[in-house]
This record gives C-alpha cells, sequence and structure tokens, in this order.
C-alpha cells in the first residue's frame, strides 16, 4: 500500500505487519493483540481536518451560491452572471467502537484530500457517528459530547463527526407511527436497521448549505480517485433525459451483450411498450398520494411537442443518484417489499422502487420532502426503498448510475441477462425470478451488492495480499482498473 493507490496518504503498518509474519486473517477474524490504536501517531500527522475544509471553503467562497435554494437546477449553477459549482456533503456512517485501522484512515486521508482539498471546497466530509447507548443524551452535555468524540475517533477526523442515537431520532421525529403494512424485520422504526435515512434527513436540515449529500458507508473503497468518481457520476446523471428513465433505472447494462448505451435505452423503451407497461413520467398519483405538493418546477412539458418530450430532463441536477438499479420490488420476494409505514391500509399499497446498497447521493430537495413525509405525516418505508419511492411519488430526476461490477466468475452475457435482468420486466419485478429476490445469491460473487463476497477478496488482492491460495508477497500487484467494492469487512 505505501507505493501505491493510497501511499501518498501514509503507510499501512497493520499490513506490514501482517504480510511480515506470513499470515491472513480470515473474514471475520480478530485478533485483540494485533489490533491497532486508534491512530499510531509515528504515521498520523496532527492534521485538523475539519479545520482545514473550513479554511479551504473560506478562500474559495466566491465559488459556490450564496443564494442557495431547495431548488436544484440545471448546470451550470449561475448567480449574478458568474458561474458556480455546487456545493456537497459526504456523510460517512460510523459507530461506537469502529476501529479505524490504517486503511480506514488512509482511505479518509484521501477523500478529504481528492474530494474537499483538492477540489477547491465542492465537498465536505463529514462523519455520523452513531452512539449506540440510549441512554447518553449528549446533544445536552458539549462535555459529552466531546468526550464520545475523543473516546472514538483519531484526533485528526474528531472535527468533522456529528453524533446521533436512535433515542435522538425519536424526539425528532416522535410519533405515533402506524398502519404498519408488514415489519419483518421486527426491529423499532427508529433502528438503524430500519431507519437510517431519520439521521441522514435530520443533517441535511441542520446543514442547509450543501446542495447534494453523498450518503457513505465505511466498508466502501474504490481503487480510483475519489473527486473524478464523484465528479463524472454527478455530470453523467446530469445529462440523462427523463425519457425512460425509470424504465432503464430498473435494468442492469451488461456492455459485452448491450452495445451501445443509446442502442440499449431503445430497446429498454421497446420492451415496455411491448408489455404495455405505462411509463413514469413526472409526478406519480396513487390513491395514498397527495400529502405534500410536488414541486412546480420538475412538471414534464406537453408530451406533444416531441422535442421538448426527448429532452426534457437533459442538463437537469440529479435529485437521486443510485448505484444500484431501482427496481419494483412488488412480487419479487425482496424480504423488505411491504415494509410501509403511515398510508391507508384501507387502500393500495404505494408503488414502490429500491435500491440496494444505500450509497447514493441525494439533493436537500429529496431530502427535505423525505423529513416532511416522516415528520409530519408520519410515513415512511424500509431505508433503501425510502428515497427512491419518495422521487417516485414526487415526481423528482433519479437516476441509476451504472459503474464497472466485476465477478468471481466469468459469466456468458447470455446467462447474465437472463439472471440478473430476469423477471417479468426484468430487475424490476413482477416475480419471483428478480435477481433481488430468490435469486440475490448470484450478486454474493460480484464486487458491489450488500453481501458481496468478492468486493473484499478483489480488495486485498489489490492489496498485495494472498487470498484463497493466489497473490501474496513477492508476486505482482494487481493492476485494476477504477471500480467501487462493497462491503469490504477486513483489510488483512
Amino acid at each position: 500500500m505505501t507505493l501505491g493507490r493510497l501511499g501518498s496518504h501514509g503507510p499501512g503498518p497493520e499490513i506490514e505487519r501482517n504480510r511480515s509474519r506470513g499470515g491472513t486473517v480470515a473474514e471475520g477474524e480478530e485478533s485483540e493483540s494485533d489490533a491497532p490504536p486508534l491512530c499510531d501517531q509515528t504515521h498520523c500527522p496532527l492534521v485538523d481536518w475539519g479545520d482545514a475544509q473550513r479554511r479551504c471553503h473560506h478562500a474559495n467562497r466566491h465559488r459556490f451560491d450564496r443564494n442557495n435554494t431547495l431548488e436544484p437546477r440545471t448546470a451550470p449553477f449561475v448567480s449574478k452572471g458568474t458561474q458556480t459549482v455546487p456545493k456537497s456533503a459526504v456523510v460517512i456512517r460510523t459507530w461506537v467502537g469502529f476501529r479505524y485501522t490504517p486503511q480506514a484512515i488512509v482511505t479518509l486521508r484521501a477523500m478529504i484530500n481528492e474530494l474537499a482539498l483538492g477540489s477547491g471546497g465542492e465537498y465536505d466530509i463529514h462523519l455520523l457517528l452513531h452512539v449506540k447507548d440510549n441512554s447518553v443524551l449528549f446533544w445536552e452535555s458539549q462535555a459529552l459530547f466531546e468526550e464520545i468524540r475523543a473516546h472514538n475517533v483519531p484526533e485528526e477526523f474528531r472535527g468533522l463527526v456529528t453524533l446521533w442515537s436512535e433515542k435522538q431520532m425519536e424526539t425528532v421525529y416522535p410519533g405515533p407511527f402506524t398502519n404498519n403494512t408488514e415489519n419483518r424485520s421486527g426491529k423499532s422504526i427508529h433502528g438503524v436497521w430500519r431507519s437510517p435515512h431519520m439521521p441522514l434527513q435530520y443533517f441535511a436540515q441542520n446543514h442547509p448549505e450543501y446542495n447534494f449529500y453523498w450518503n457513505w458507508e465505511m466498508d466502501v473503497r474504490s481503487t480510483g480517485h475519489y473527486y473524478e468518481l464523484f465528479d463524472k457520476l454527478g455530470r453523467w446523471a446530469r445529462d440523462q433525459p427523463r425519457r425512460g428513465l425509470w424504465e432503464r433505472n430498473a435494468k442492469y447494462y451488461i456492455e459485452g451483450l448491450h452495445s451501445s448505451w443509446n442502442k440499449w435505452a431503445e430497446s429498454v423503451e421497446k420492451e415496455n411498450e411491448a408489455a404495455g407497461n405505462t411509463p413514469v413520467w413526472g409526478p406519480l398519483l396513487f390513491p395514498n398520494s397527495g400529502a405534500l405538493h410536488s414541486p412546480q418546477s420538475i412538471w414534464p412539458p406537453d408530451e406533444l411537442e416531441t422535442e421538448a418530450y426527448n429532452r426534457w430532463g437533459i442538463g437537469e441536477e440529479a435529485d437521486l443518484i443510485t448505484l444500484s438499479p431501482m427496481f419494483d420490488p412488488d412480487q419479487t420476494r425482496w424480504m423488505f417489499d411491504k415494509d410501509v409505514t403511515g398510508y391507508d391500509l384501507d387502500l393500495p399499497i404505494p408503488p414502490r422502487r429500491v435500491s440496494i446498497v444505500a450509497a447514493a447521493r441525494l439533493s436537500r430537495r429529496l431530502l427535505h420532502l423525505m423529513h416532511e413525509e416522516v415528520f409530519t405525516f408520519k410515513r415512511t418505508m424500509w431505508t433503501e426503498m425510502w428515497p427512491p419511492s419518495c422521487a417516485l411519488h414526487y415526481g423528482l430526476k433519479a437516476v441509476y448510475a451504472p459503474h464497472p461490477v466485476y465477478f468471481d466468475r466469468n459469466w456468458p452475457v447470455d446467462a447474465a441477462e437472463k439472471i440478473f435482468n430476469g423477471g417479468k420486466y426484468g430487475s424490476s419485478g413482477g416475480n419471483a425470478s428478480s435477481v433481488f429476490g430468490s435469486y440475490q445469491h448470484n450478486l454474493q460473487g460480484s464486487t458491489w451488492y450488500h453481501n458481496a463476497r468478492f468486493a473484499g477478496a478483489l480488495w486485498r488482492r489489490w492489496l498485495g495480499q494472498e487470498h484463497d491460495g493466489g497473490g501474496g508477497e513477492g508476486l505482482d500487484r494487481m493492476c485494476l482498473r477504477s471500480m467501487l467494492l462493497h462491503p469490504v469487512k477486513h483489510e488483512a
């Protein structure tokens, strides 16, 4: 790692120790004697990254729109004749007891340097720290807040920390939450298992200076440059037209089979027309809808105006960018498809969309609508279903941004299409053959899913470690293209 992708952000003493012993640690195993301290000061310069971010933003404040509104606008942002750029927060979830290994530390440093400082303040990194003890009322005591932060976060990152707890969410979003359709998890509506979107919504309420918020996780890794990744995801989503967008969002694009993106998009549209599916076009009206008004700016143009119909959405910032397809969970046998709260049980269950893994970019407008739905109308859904479903209901621009996903076996492209875009209407669901239901075990061999086993294995091989009889010290490191991996649960 010292000479590799993250080498400029600090060496990896834990990995070097493991390599010198000639062994590796199995998935989930951890030796207390080998556990590094929160931060080895030999390798951690005494930098206050929170202060560094604030100074960077201040030096570049002329680049950002001071008259920030809830409305994401078309690019480029323009303020008083001067081009400005949107301001984004990368909110990384962590928790009391999380081990800041050398790899976790250099990954955070890379994100801060490449996203925040290297961009001239376009991004800020935040750590959203979950306090698991619900008896600890940290919001009532600054001393208690400081104590929790000092005991759980390396000194260099403490200026990035925001605390939250399930007890705090009970005070922010008081009940009663009624009319729950199905709670198969058996967990509390305020719990981290069902509703980690609540602290993100609350974070956005307290930090309205940002246009967008990336919901990120500590077990995500990238082999590429973080600014290049986030910037290109945003630009690509901005360029997507609204026509056929939700239908494309539901499926995987398989490059070896689908040829060009435009030809694939045309085939998806024809497929849905042949199936008699009504395309999603603007805000969705359904029997349980109507809690809040959709923003006037997102109503679609007259469909008879062909040019406007084809171009609607091009150049429009996306309110939601996901990194997995947004599928319709109805009849897919996905476990949490009916975990819906607060809607009239005498009416049909609302239309829903789901994107598994929760890593995504959300606009302040979308998070505000989600907040109002939960706070005012006591309506919510399972966390991976809530942001896409709100975007669907209110007609916001939501984009699944495809990125390279690799597998531990060579799938024939025809077989991959059958499995990963299976079901009645592709991965949008419709029957039990969806890859997000009965067939989701096929995604365990990938580099991106909630339980993908290949992600951690590939990452450790890339770091130069031996895994399953391959790789290891003395062999050439793999040269990998830029890719995301999730989850990476350990790195040695």
